[in-house]
């Protein structure tokens, strides 16, 4: 789904931010996730829950979950996974795996442009011939109950007895394909769904710039 391009200069937008630019822009830089301006809504393509790719200067190839409706200002593009809806947790740990495999390789010299990028292999949990999103889910559900367990015991720590962190029940996972072990790092079950996509398995997410 490409965007449309925008009539707007970077250094025209700074400082502008009221009701008419209202909608977030992406450009090539990682503060805010890239978010560095606000740009008018009408005529701009609004983009929501996808995966932004910066595309040049020295941050080219830096990669963030965007769960919120933006736009695509310049220097940057955005991807989507194409066979299902994802949920955030989902989407979090496609970043993480794609930031590891990918933002390493690329330079000034060398952007993180689609035609580059599409061709890269990344590993990630399989079973029965498909993406293990359940797995996924729930292992990355672990990671953000660890977090917010931190969290928690520093607020107590510093004299914040009164607060509360509200946290979502994670969903279980679906005992066909997996049991409980298979949520723990390095567990022979996680170990054993995991592999390397070859050449037909990896094209799981389409250009949405």
């Amino acid at each position: 789904m490409p965007t449309k391009k925008l009539p707007y200069k970077a250094q025209d937008l700074k400082g502008k931010h009221d009701d008419v630019y209202c909608l977030p822009a992406l450009t090539a830089g990682i503060e805010n996730q890239g978010l560095a301006y606000y740009v008018p809504r009408q005529g701009a393509t609004i983009l929501k829950r996808v995966i932004s790719v910066s595309a040049n200067g020295a941050n080219t190839g830096a990669m963030f979950y965007q769960p919120n409706e933006f736009t695509v200002l310049q220097d940057s593009y955005s991807i989507r996974y194409k066979h299902q809806e994802l949920t955030d947790n989902q989407y979090l740990y496609f970043v993480a795996v794609l930031q590891k495999s990918i933002r390493g390789n690329y330079d000034w010299s060398h952007k993180a442009n689609w035609e580059r990028i599409k061709s890269e292999t990344v590993n990630i949990p399989v079973a029965e011939g498909q993406v293990a999103l359940n797995y996924i889910e729930a292992y990355m559900a672990m990671i953000v109950r660890a977090g917010m367990n931190r969290i928690s015991q520093f607020m107590l720590q510093h004299g914040y007895s009164q607060s509360t962190i509200v946290q979502e029940t994670p969903p279980s996972l679906d005992k066909r394909s997996f049991s409980a072990q298979a949520c723990e790092p390095g567990s022979q079950e996680q170990s054993a769904i995991i592999r390397e996509l070859d050449d037909h398995d990896r094209h799981y997410f389409k250009n949405v710039d």
